[in-house]
């Protein structure tokens, strides 16, 4: 289902050998590139804040000692090419000129302030990563999905999570 996702990034399989880092990090090049040619029309420019939802599904056989830790493969492999190539902000306040808006006597402008600081202004939220079981026979991959991230209302866990819940009460309750 992950791989199948046309709103998802499918940027190759992580890299196990040495010297396999460059090849991933053009894969993942490629494949920004190619979502941005079928969704640009769509997402560009963007006007909200982004967060990246990442699964890892390593390939079979790959030894422990070269499991890429996860935070590490957002930072090092993900977000240097999707910050820069989408635009990517971290506040919608940065979508919008308040100079512009504080000449023209806009009390939206005096309500935004004090702004984040500048060196906010470009990135991502959040990131969510997780990391899948191998499974034999079949390869390993990195998926992206770049999010919508404006009303800071939890990630996927979190709302699995409360539905669970509300499952789990509604259970009790017709069993009392």
């Amino acid at each position: 289902m992950t791989m199948d996702s046309p709103l998802r990034m499918q940027v190759g399989s992580l890299p196990v050998t040495s010297g396999g880092s460059a090849a991933f990090k053009e894969s993942v090049s490629t494949q920004i590139a190619a979502f941005q040619e079928r969704w640009n029309w769509l997402i560009s420019p963007l006007v909200v804040p982004v967060g990246l939802e990442v699964i890892v599904r390593p390939a079979p056989r790959t030894p422990a000692a070269v499991l890429h830790d996860l935070d590490n493969i957002v930072r090092d492999y993900l977000i240097p090419g999707i910050v820069p190539s989408f635009g990517t902000v971290t506040d919608h306040r940065w979508t919008t000129d308040t100079e512009k808006l504080k000449l023209s006597g806009s009390k939206l402008a005096k309500s935004w302030e004090p702004m984040p600081p500048a060196g906010t202004r470009v990135g991502v939220t959040r990131y969510e990563v997780w990391r899948l079981p191998a499974i034999e026979d079949a390869p390993g991959f990195v998926s992206v999905a770049l999010v919508a991230d404006v009303d800071a209302a939890g990630d996927m866990m979190e709302a699995a999570d409360r539905r669970i819940a509300e499952w789990r009460e509604t259970i009790l309750r017709k069993a009392r």
